[in-house]
């Protein structure tokens, strides 16, 4: 039940009380000053007024119709025998038109004078057009009558309606939580987990409930990470890290891992952190895979830089060179800067052996085949 309906709860009772001329019941009134607060102290007001004078019934049916609440007086045979112009609003009838119906008339169901009597209950009043709405429904007997009860109702359509937009959304994130191929983990303030999704738990074969209320860190000792989960609940900021290394303190053997991940704290209306969402991606194969390219690369350039022959590495499109090794540069006479950038058209004495060369490899190039020619080059 939202806060609203709990504390709206004890003033519908505070009216019934006063419809039924039971005069001890006092409204609570907490220190929040605002409207329910101005109604509770209203109705003890009118309960103590009523109880130390005599109220005509005109003042007491105008403080009835100026409320916003549905108010139905039942007779001992089940008819409605008073209603205020909020019921009258709510349901869409004249007054003339509902009094004398049956309740179930309006409720849609069967029910007695006892089941109405005592608690709250959520039920469904059909309006004269035949639409549904969803209210919030007590009743009490009237001190004093031959056997009257009085209903108050409260509509609640648009609070079920949030309600079940909340349930959806909820619903849909749940989905994306556990379908995501992303490691999501929900922490308190304190990094103690309060929930997981499958991928985060899949990676440690562990089940989802294994971690709830576990600390992260006695699971994952690591002070640097720490430091930074503590940061981002002190600045109230998000951190995202690409590529973090990490070791498992307690299975070494399974090496350094790289992890992309972000640290996004949850506040509270007040402005309060009162969790932390962590997401995780694994990105430990493509760093071990730029690594070995990197490794490769590094040895592959020893071996060239070793030659003795000139080796040149260009665009197959616009000849432009990329690279060059020391045989290349003292071959040619010139700096590496001075040969990357240039295209090989720099090295040829002349347009035409050039243009020859580079229909050559063009044939080559579409055919797949190696190109092999013999060229006087330049000096430069």
């Amino acid at each position: 039940m939202l806060e609203s309906d709990q504390r709206l709860a004890p003033l519908l009772e505070a009216i019934i009380a006063l419809a039924s001329l039971d005069f001890s019941y006092k409204a609570p009134v907490s220190d929040a000053g605002d409207l329910l607060d101005a109604l509770g102290t209203g109705l003890n007001a009118l309960g103590e007024e009523l109880q130390s004078s005599v109220v005509s019934r005109d003042y007491f049916d105008g403080i009835i119709q100026s409320m916003k609440e549905s108010i139905i007086v039942i007779t001992p045979t089940a008819r409605i025998g008073m209603v205020n112009q909020a019921t009258l609003d709510l349901l869409g009838y004249d007054e003339d038109e509902i009094l004398g119906m049956s309740l179930p008339s309006i409720l849609h169901e069967s029910i007695s004078i006892e089941d109405m009597v005592g608690g709250q209950h959520e039920k469904t009043f059909w309006t004269k057009d035949g639409q549904e709405i969803q209210v919030l429904f007590s009743a009490a007997g009237i001190q004093g009558s031959s056997g009257d009860v009085v209903c108050v109702a409260s509509d609640i359509s648009e609070r079920n309606r949030e309600q079940a937009e909340l349930n959806r959304v909820s619903q849909l994130l749940e989905t994306i939580f556990e379908h995501t191929h992303m490691m999501v983990a929900y922490l308190d303030h304190e990094f103690n987990f309060v929930t997981v999704n499958q991928a985060y738990a899949r990676i440690d074969n562990r089940d989802r409930d294994f971690f709830v209320g576990k600390n992260h860190f006695d699971l994952y000792p690591n002070e640097e990470n720490r430091i930074l989960f503590q940061q981002v609940v002190d600045t109230g900021e998000m951190y995202v890290t690409n590529a973090r290394p990490f070791e498992y303190e307690y299975n070494p053997e399974r090496a350094t891992t790289y992890w992309d991940w972000s640290l996004v704290p949850v506040k509270a209306p007040s402005g309060e952190i009162t969790g932390l969402i962590l997401s995780l991606l694994n990105v430990t194969d493509r760093i071990r895979a730029l690594q070995d390219q990197y490794e490769t690369e590094v040895r592959f350039q020893a071996i060239v830089n070793s030659l003795e022959h000139a080796v040149l590495l260009f665009e197959p499109d616009t000849h432009k060179i990329l690279t060059c090794n020391p045989a290349a540069m003292e071959i040619f006479g010139c700096s590496k800067e001075k040969l990357m950038g240039a295209t090989l058209e720099f090295l040829y004495p002349d347009k035409k052996s050039y243009t020859q060369f580079r229909e050559g490899l063009a044939n080559a190039l579409r055919e797949s085949n190696t190109y092999d020619v013999e060229a006087q080059l330049q000096r430069v």
